[in-house]
């Protein structure tokens, strides 16, 4: 099992929506520096030995400040989290060869908002 943490909340569905709706460049640059973000959390949590070749499973568990945002809206960040272990390679694709199943938890956790990834090789 491959575990780290991201500090803090990612951007909703509903924050990304907004951005690419604001003008063309918002949304991408929301993207780039929320990926910037996680990969940062990847390379100063795990080594070069933490590496999945084959099939995974993700567990996520979001930890918000509050109860306020909708489930789904916080999971649409899971794209995020993907998209930055594939590019700091941790995983070789998010392709359904290898990514076969996820599981997400929310939870409140008002002092320290945060986000768990956890990825089990199958």
């Amino acid at each position: 099992m491959i575990k780290f943490i991201i500090q803090g909340c990612l951007p909703t569905l509903n924050e990304y929506t907004s951005a690419n709706r604001r003008n063309k460049y918002a949304g991408a640059k929301m993207k780039a520096d929320t990926e910037t973000l996680i990969a940062y959390h990847i390379k100063t949590q795990l080594t070069e030995k933490e590496r999945l070749t084959g099939c995974f499973a993700l567990e996520i568990d979001w930890y918000e400040k509050d109860s306020r945002k909708d489930f789904d809206n916080v999971a649409m960040a899971q794209k995020f989290v993907l998209d930055s272990l594939t590019a700091c390679g941790i995983i070789p694709n998010d392709s359904r060869k290898y990514f076969t199943e996820m599981q997400h938890r929310i939870f409140v956790d008002k002092l320290n908002p945060r986000v768990e990834v956890r990825l089990i090789e199958r």
